[in-house]
């Protein structure tokens, strides 16, 4: 499955009403007819995926214009309303972007399945984009991604930016983030251990999907102490964190 294969897949659908191929059936039919199976309706598919580390965290205060800067084709956005207090998140609305600030949707006042402008809450409707799902690790050749001396500057930069934030790079200092050293050997292989993983010197999916998973708590945290706080949402390797300058 690519990227374009997953877009591709939801523009043949393009016309189809609503009440044959609502917003969450329409995703898990374009993803399931790519082989990847997923739930039924809109909240257990970002939960499934947020469980699984694909998913990054969306600002309230963030604009729609800045949200498209984060997608990428494919990927999912998920919005919630916090009129509904029983859903998880109170999400209840996702679809899959296609490109240039566009995406594919099914809704009822959109007459079904349609291309359009992601949409950001009008007035006091309550909508909001309040996460994304990364398709990385579903598109092909994503399960394989390996973060090691092999990698790129870049790759290995984010690593290091990952591990320092979590905490388990020790005194690593930004002078040597780039470069793969026996620190960054320990720094890998102490947060693995933490988290029940074998040791071993590369950021292979396993570990990525653990590290997404504490940076997305170690964040959520942060932005519950600072409620106020509208600094950036910096993002790195399909995961989330906070400003780096920001005091947890």
């Amino acid at each position: 499955m690519t990227r374009d294969q997953i877009v591709a897949e939801a523009k043949k659908y393009i016309g189809t009403p609503y009440k044959k191929l609502d917003c969450s059936k329409l995703v898990q039919k374009v993803l399931g007819n790519l082989g990847y199976k997923i739930p039924r309706n809109s909240e257990q598919q970002a939960k499934l995926f947020y469980e699984k580390g694909m998913t990054v965290n969306i600002e309230k205060s963030m604009p729609v214009a800045d949200i498209v800067k984060l997608l990428k084709k494919g990927d999912l956005p998920v919005w919630g309303n916090p009129k509904y207090t029983w859903r998880w998140l109170g999400i209840h609305h996702i679809a899959i972007y296609d490109e240039d600030g566009y995406e594919i949707e099914s809704t009822g006042s959109g007459n079904g399945v349609h291309r359009g402008k992601v949409w950001e809450s009008k007035g006091e409707s309550g909508w909001q984009i309040i996460m994304i799902v990364r398709v990385d690790s579903i598109v092909e050749g994503g399960e394989e991604q390996v973060i090691n001396k092999n990698s790129t500057k870049a790759e290995i930069t984010e690593a290091q930016e990952t591990l320092k934030y979590l905490g388990f790079a020790g005194d690593m200092k930004e002078e040597y983030f780039g470069e793969w050293a026996e620190r960054t050997d320990d720094a890998i292989g102490d947060f693995q251990e933490s988290v029940n993983l074998p040791r071993k010197p590369e950021v292979n999916p396993a570990t990525a999907a653990a590290m997404f998973k504490a940076l997305r708590e170690k964040a959520t945290t942060a932005e519950a102490n600072y409620a106020g706080y509208q600094g950036k949402v910096s993002t790195y390797i399909g995961g989330v964190k906070t400003a780096a300058n920001m005091k947890i």
